[in-house]
């Protein structure tokens, strides 16, 4: 399972689901780091969203997506929402 940090616009359900699936998931508010701008540069690699407001389909679509990876260092994965 993949560990994630979530910003300030990420949906927290989506959070509480991927923690379900056995995700490390840490929030920017939980970590107290809200709204201090901290530079993608500074993580280990980045997942991007388009927004989805089906939470399931969402955190599924990112479970398929990073599981799929042999590792998350320095990639940029694209969750893209289906297309109805």
């Amino acid at each position: 399972m993949a560990r994630f940090y979530a910003d300030e616009q990420f949906p927290f359900p989506v959070v509480e689901i991927l923690r379900s699936l056995g995700h490390d998931v840490l929030t920017v508010q939980e970590a107290g780091k809200a709204e201090q701008r901290i530079p993608d540069d500074d993580h280990f690699g980045i997942v991007v969203c388009s927004n989805n407001r089906n939470w399931e389909q969402f955190a599924a679509r990112i479970n398929e997506a990073v599981n799929a990876e042999a590792s998350l260092r320095r990639k940029l994965i694209r969750v893209v929402r289906p297309s109805t």
